[in-house]
This record gives C-alpha cells, structure tokens and sequence, in this order.
C-alpha cells in the first residue's frame, strides 16, 4: 500500500511544478547600463544608450519588438574671454521596430536573431548672448540585422545584451542667424554604418 501511495505523492508533486514553470508572451526591457555605469563603474558615465525601454510580444520562437529613447540636455557655459553666455539645449527621440527568431540554447539560454527597423529625431540648439544663434536639426531612418543573448533569471526576470549593425541615412539642416539674421542655412544628407558591441544590458519583466 506504501508503493502506490508514494508514486502517488511524487505525480502530485510533478504536477505542481510544472505548473510553476509559466511561459509569459510579453516584456518590458528596461536599459540599465547608465544605472550600471554609476553605481560600480561600469562602461562610460558619457554615452547615451541607445534605446532606454522596449516592449516585446512573442508568438512561439518568433517575437515582435518595438523599442524607445528620448533624451534631453541643457546646459550654459560662461565665456571669460568675451564674457558671453551660451545655452545649448539637446533633444534625442528614436523609434526602433523589429522581428525577431528565437532559437533556445537551453532552459537558461536563448539566442536572439532578428531585423531592426528605426527612425531618429535630433537636434541642437546653442544661443550665445552675443547674438549667434546655431540650429541643427537631423532626420535619419535606417535598418539592419539585430543579434541578442538573453540569460533567464526566472519566469519573470531575464537578462539582456545586443549588437546591431545598421545603415542609416538622413538629412541634416544647419542653420546660424546672428541678431535675427540668417548667416547660413545648408541642408547635409548623410549616410553612416553604425555597429554596437554587447555592451548594454537590460533586465527584462515578464508577464
């Protein structure tokens, strides 16, 4: 009697743990390396990562991504040698869609291959009290392939790190004005191939 009622016990007790082991089709990923940077010295303090938060949707080993950074700097410096002001204000706003492949190394593992698809708004604005003003704006769209590797903490929690290599191209209107004036105003196109090394790290919330 003793056999039938330990096998017993031990289905229930593989029951309940499969049970435990959920699969979420959604995540928010959220970039900590500036975090990272500050609190153990990690990486430079001065770069800008490049998206701070993405969402994902899985559907079986293929995912949808879509990813977001906005970024705002102002400053002023004071100049001894005319004694004028400059204030600079920096906005950085980029939009990033991707299809993602996921092939699993393991239960912790996974391999992520996929295409990236983005668009960048960004511009400077420097005004001196002397009276020079410089504006530059820049519109850029790009694309290329995207290779991830995410390590599971738990159902709910993963680790994350990238590498992308992107073509992007755009136009970038520069114009200077001096006491209302414009001095210059040109229109640049520009085309760049843009590679990023694993070395941001997002942590990952399942749900």
């Amino acid at each position: 009697m003793r056999i039938p009622l330990l096998l017993f016990l031990i289905l229930i007790v593989q029951s309940v743990t499969a049970q435990k082991t959920n699969v979420y089709k959604n995540d928010i990923g959220i970039n900590m390396t500036t975090l990272l940077s500050e609190v153990i010295g990690l990486g430079d303090n001065d770069i800008v990562p490049n998206y701070n938060i993405s969402y994902r949707r899985t559907f079986n080993k293929k995912a949808f991504r879509i990813s977001a950074h906005a970024g705002l700097n102002k400053n002023s410096d004071f100049n001894n040698i005319d004694n004028s002001t400059i204030s600079l204000e920096e906005k950085d706003f980029r939009l990033r869609l991707g299809f993602e492949n996921h092939l699993y190394l393991s239960q912790k593992f996974l391999l992520i291959v996929g295409l990236d698809v983005l668009g960048m708004y960004q511009s400077s604005i420097s005004v001196s009290t002397t009276g020079f003003e410089n504006d530059i704006k820049t519109i850029s769209a790009g694309a290329g392939p995207a290779l991830r590797f995410e390590y599971k903490i738990s159902d709910r929690i993963s680790l994350m790190t990238e590498s992308t290599l992107y073509f992007i191209t755009g136009n970038e209107n520069d114009k200077v004005t001096f006491l209302g004036q414009v001095q210059n105003d040109s229109n640049n196109s520009k085309y760049s191939l843009t590679t990023q090394i694993p070395s941001v790290l997002f942590i990952n919330v399942h749900f």
